[in-house]
């Protein structure tokens, strides 16, 4: 069984209540006609009262909604997509802004990181490779620890031990913003002023999803030791060639037991059937 995550922007303003009809009435029956053997979807509607606890970043604006897809062929993924794409086809009766919801493809330019990583992803499955002992089970926070001691470092995206390293660092600078932005965390507009000096960078892996990876690396200094870190960190070496030093990712070892933590709303550090992960350069 596989797994499909996708994240959904708005084409235009529309109503909280509008977008959970469109997506559970219209969409929903479709996608299991399509293929989907379980299916849930996360909709910032107006039922939503509890903040996302995903880090988020400065550079896009917020998806509206996760669907989550289980399928048991990957062929049906296309009929899958397309149901996302059409969404607003066939409701003429309904309000315009209510048929807007679709999956947002956002073009790359040519040669970008972002565009040649998702190419690379694509080609080989996020195949997982024998590394010759570059695959060591490391905790991030650690890692951060030993090579931020005394030195600057930021980090994009508020990660659950941003206060452990605090009394380690020289300086810790976080960016976070919206309702996951804690005390003491660093507003957007200080990223182009205060990234450039940091000697250690922490980067979220959600910023491949939302595209924002090139503008960061775009800011830090060019011997600064940069880290992707997350369970969405994609374990391919093709990073090593756009600026990232080291990878700390998940490695699914047990899929059935993921399958029910995931079933039963658990959150990252409660799956079990994992192995955190880093991967080093040559």
């Amino acid at each position: 069984m596989n797994k499909l995550i996708y994240l959904l922007w708005p084409r235009r303003p529309m109503e909280p209540a509008q977008r959970r009809t469109t997506l559970l009435e219209a969409c929903a029956p479709k996608l299991l006609e399509s293929g989907a053997r379980y299916l849930s979807m996360n909709i910032d509607d107006d039922f939503a009262t509890t903040p996302s606890p995903t880090p988020t970043t400065r550079f896009t604006d917020p998806f509206v909604a996760e669907v989550n897809v289980w399928v048991d062929d990957m062929k049906v993924r296309k009929d899958l997509e397309s149901v996302l794409l059409d969404a607003e086809e066939g409701h003429e009766d309904e309000d315009r802004e209510a048929r807007q919801c679709r999956l947002e493809r956002r073009p790359q330019p040519e040669g970008s990181p972002v565009g040649q990583i998702g190419d690379h992803l694509v080609a080989n499955k996020m195949r997982i490779y024998d590394w010759d002992g570059r695959l060591t089970e490391h905790n991030a926070a650690s890692i951060i620890a030993e090579r931020g001691a005394g030195k600057r470092v930021a980090m994009i995206g508020h990660f659950p031990f941003a206060e452990r390293l605090a009394p380690v660092c020289g300086e810790l600078w976080v960016f976070e913003r919206g309702d996951g932005r804690r005390e003491g965390d660093f507003a957007d507009d200080m990223v182009d002023e205060l990234l450039p000096q940091a000697e250690v960078v922490a980067v979220t892996s959600t910023t491949i999803i939302n595209r924002t990876l090139p503008g960061l690396l775009g800011l830090v200094r060019p011997d600064a030791f940069v880290l992707l870190l997350g369970p969405s960190t994609p374990l391919t070496p093709r990073l090593f060639d756009h600026g990232i030093d080291l990878l700390c990712g998940t490695l699914i070892v047990d899929p059935a037991a993921v399958l029910r933590a995931v079933e039963q709303g658990a959150v990252t550090s409660q799956i079990r059937g994992v192995r955190r992960v880093c991967l080093w350069p040559d």
